[in-house]
């Protein structure tokens, strides 16, 4: 699995309020959530992007078990509206569209709460220094 906090520029990644999260397999989507699809909608991107492969884009809302909302994207769904789903059910293929190509392929997650902790020491080690 793959996951990056700040591989983006968008603004989402910047304020740490999205990651991105790829699979072993890297082709395919697996839920790492348990919890009811609210909403599904198929979206034209309007952005070029020389290493897309198609124009468009899905966003799938995902409602957990605890009431909050989850926003996925960069993934074509296998599932429909209603249904349940459980964590490492497969979701859907990755898209390589304009916001993904040339990058890893990921899905796009928010709604999560990101806290990274405080930093209260300074170490340095080896070539350069880790804060």
């Amino acid at each position: 699995m793959l996951l990056s906090y700040f591989s983006s520029g968008f603004p989402s990644h910047v304020k740490g309020k999205a990651l991105d999260l790829s699979s072993d397999d890297m082709e395919y989507f697996y839920s790492p959530f348990y919890g009811r699809i609210e909403r599904i909608e198929k979206f034209v991107v309007g952005r070029p992007n020389r290493f897309a492969e198609v124009n468009y884009d899905y966003l799938i809302l995902l409602r957990r078990e605890n009431g909050k909302l989850i926003k996925i994207l960069h993934v074509e769904p296998f599932i429909t509206v209603g249904e349940e789903i459980k964590k490492g059910d497969k979701l859907g293929k990755f898209l390589i569209n304009p916001y993904t190509g040339g990058d890893f392929l990921h899905a796009h997650i928010e709604g999560l709460r990101i806290k990274f902790p405080k930093l209260t020491k300074y170490d340095e080690r080896g070539i350069g220094k880790v804060v």
